[in-house]
């Protein structure tokens, strides 16, 4: 027998996936000049050198391959994964263009416009604001109506109340999304290119036809509604369809905390529970094996077009066909491959996945599975950790190390505690899974059967339990920072390094070190905040708050608190700031008490400035070492002076080391906003986010409220 010495274990389709990736990001990089062109050629021509030198090789080797049974086919898989590779990165550059440019392209609006659309997808109501999407959205700009081939994502107040399938009408002002970050491309993947504020008497609505989608979302919720609790119900139905817009912000947090927020996701694990159920039905029917198919592909397209085409449901769903086709036809169901065709198929329909979490996640977790996985377990066996727990945990471990890079660039918090919770939690979950999925599928045809949920509502309450107990695990949870995308593309080459790479393993394993070294050195510098010189002074624009924050040697100064705890989650990220430790709360208002508690809890703020008229026993009782202030309040280099409009307080005024900053309220009326008119010719800065309030003021104040972020 003659030995393989093949250096890379070859997956032809899972090559053409990761060239439909290189593709898309190059073009996408170009477009959005995050590269330049000598850049984009130089990619270009060494993904072509290298397909060619693999062409080559594969000549070169066919003579001898030929004379093994057992390297025949090699020659035939390195050319053709060559000539894959390019090809698929050819289409990867064409089809990334379109969508691109039609963002790039998308007509700027100066001042108010009229819009109107159908609201789509979501409507998500918070404490403080509604948001929802439109589709279908038409503008009226200066007499002309134009159609945008675009989503718009409307902010409004609590007031405001919609419903999918509604035909909406507002005025306001449209912000295009900037695609230079992760976030303006994740918005992107889902078609949308405007976000806008529009209060409650700008918005005219109509009721419209909701879809097919729609219709089965609000049946279903309404069976839920009727025989579980409001926090149940909204959980059933984002473990249903992945919809965790209702959810309340306790319940995500203790999912989260305890690292099992995936079930709310429909992913792999959902649809492999599905999966499971259907093939169970169809093999009691007595048909032919490929009606069998083309029933269980419709089942699987018609869940995904429930779940809205989530590219995580339709990862699994593709998977899921293929290996059903495998068995059918009795062949050898390579998961690799399956993983790489499910993704080139998914990109190729929408390039703009790439950037969607939902993608990342969902791929990464599969891959991890597949790649790193098997490692782990066998190095748990030589340990003689018993076979059930080694796969567990092997799984679970592999699982949370490669996605760890995605997590911190998009999340402010990473928890250590799912890979012992989901031990724990999967079995369950499963079973809920499956008696809610069952139930719920009876109950549209038979109503009464609702309160058999009050089965798999046994099992939640078992499931919120461990979570709970989980969530109060000290320092298990961790925030972070954003870390370079090198990290997750060294996490990539150190799994395929262990799973593919076939060369001797002392060389495999030093690469890894190697790499795995690199690697912790960026993801230390994901925990570490930034160090700020001392007196360092950040003004720093946000949308719907005005606050600033300034460093005085180790100590953080909020001035301000009127700012919801995921908006401060996302500042701070920003600016690198781990913990505040005093928070001049001047802009208090009672309806954002419970964000106040919420953030001297995450940032472990240790004293509390509060204006004399909010010195109640029950505010002060839960806020760490409160001190009151009349009119002014002074600390070492800092003084701020609160401007009244009689006995309301309308805004402040901050003198830093000789710099004067004006900081009025959000929500000021008009006449309390003239009467701060007087203070503006005076300082030196103005933070705001309220344009209609500088409607009289000079350009050059409107150039200084324009600077998003200032450092002094």
């Amino acid at each position: 027998m003659t030995k393989d010495k093949r250096i890379i274990n070859l997956r032809f389709v899972f090559i053409c996936f990761i060239g439909i990736m290189l593709g898309i990001l190059s073009s996408c990089f170009l477009l959005t000049k995050k590269i330049s062109v000598f850049v984009f050629v130089l990619f270009n021509l060494i993904v072509t050198i290298l397909a060619a030198a693999r062409i080559v090789y594969s000549i070169k080797i066919k003579k001898n391959c030929l004379e093994s049974k057992f390297r025949k086919q090699v020659p035939s898989l390195v050319k053709w994964s060559s000539i894959g590779l390019a090809a698929s990165f050819l289409i990867g550059v064409l089809i990334t263009i379109s969508p691109v440019l039609k963002m790039i392209n998308i007509p700027t609006y100066n001042g108010s416009v009229v819009v109107s659309g159908v609201v789509c997808d979501y409507v998500d109501r918070e404490d403080t604001y509604v948001q929802f999407v439109m589709k279908n959205c038409k503008v009226i700009n200066n007499d002309k109506i134009e159609e945008i081939d675009m989503k718009v994502v409307v902010n409004s107040t609590i007031y405001t109340t919609v419903s999918l399938g509604d035909f909406v009408t507002i005025e306001a002002e449209l912000d295009k999304f900037k695609i230079d970050g992760g976030y303006g491309l994740s918005r992107l993947s889902q078609g949308i290119g405007y976000t806008t504020y529009a209060s409650t008497n700008k918005i005219v609505k109509s009721s419209g036809d909701m879809e097919l989608k729609d219709k089965v979302h609000s049946e279903v919720k309404g069976i839920l509604d009727n025989n579980l609790n409001n926090d149940n119900a909204e959980i059933c139905f984002a473990v249903l369809f992945g919809q965790k817009y209702g959810l309340a912000d306790s319940i995500k947090n203790m999912f989260s905390y305890s690292g099992i927020s995936h079930i709310l996701a429909v992913s792999g694990l959902h649809i492999g529970v599905l999966v499971s159920i259907i093939w169970f039905a169809l093999r009691k029917l007595k048909i032919n094996d490929y009606i069998k198919l083309v029933i269980f592909a419709t089942i699987l397209v018609f869940y995904s077009y429930l779940c809205s085409f989530s590219p995580s449901v339709c990862r699994a769903s593709i998977m899921a066909f293929v290996l059903a086709i495998c068995r059918v036809n009795r062949l050898e169901y390579d998961i690799t491959n399956s993983l790489g065709f499910a993704g080139f198929v998914i990109l190729l329909f929408n390039p703009m996945n790439l950037f969607s979490v939902s993608f990342q996640l969902s791929f990464m977790c599969i891959f991890a599975i597949i790649t790193v996985a098997p490692f782990i377990r066998n190095c748990l066996n030589k340990i003689k950790c018993p076979k059930v727990l080694s796969q567990a945990l092997a799984i679970s471990i592999a699982v949370n190390i490669v996605i760890l890079p995605v997590c911190m660039n998009i999340f402010s918090e990473v928890s250590l505690l799912g890979i012992i919770a989901n031990i724990f939690v999967l079995p369950i979950f499963s079973v809920t899974y499956i008696l809610l999925f069952t139930i719920i599928l009876l109950s549209l045809v038979i109503r009464p059967l609702g309160v058999l949920l009050v089965v798999p509502n046994l099992f939640l309450h078992i499931i919120k339990t461990i979570a709970y107990y989980f969530s109060l695990i000290p320092f298990a949870v961790f925030r972070v920072f954003s870390v370079s995308y090198w990290l997750l593309v060294l996490v990539f080459i150190i799994a395929i390094i262990i799973h593919f790479l076939m060369i001797k393993q002392w060389i495999k394993y030093s690469f890894v070190i190697v790499l795995s070294i690199i690697s912790l050195v960026l993801i230390i510098n994901g925990f570490l905040p930034s160090t700020y010189n001392k007196n360092t002074l950040i003004i720093a624009k946000q949308y719907k708050s005005n606050v600033l924050i300034y460093t005085e040697e180790d100590t953080s100064v909020m001035i301000g608190c009127n700012i919801s705890i995921n908006d401060l989650d996302k500042l701070t990220r920003n600016l690198r700031i781990k913990e505040i430790d005093k928070i001049v709360a001047y802009d208090l208002q009672l309806n954002m008490i419970d964000q106040l508690y919420l953030i001297c809890d995450n940032y472990s703020v240790e004293s509390v400035v509060l204006p004399a008229n909010m010195e109640y026993s029950a505010i002060v009782n839960k806020l760490p070492n409160v001190e009151i202030i009349e009119d002014n309040y002074l600390n070492d280099n800092l003084s701020i002076d609160l401007i009244r409009n009689g006995e309301e307080i309308i805004g402040a005024k901050v003198n830093k080391l000789a710099i004067e900053i004006l900081i009025p309220l959000i929500d000021n009326t008009k006449t309390e906003n003239r009467v701060l008119l007087n203070y503006y010719s005076n300082v030196d800065y103005i933070v705001t986010n309220d344009y209609n309030f500088w409607q009289e003021v000079d350009a050059n104040i409107i150039d200084l409220i324009n600077t998003e972020t200032v450092f002094m």
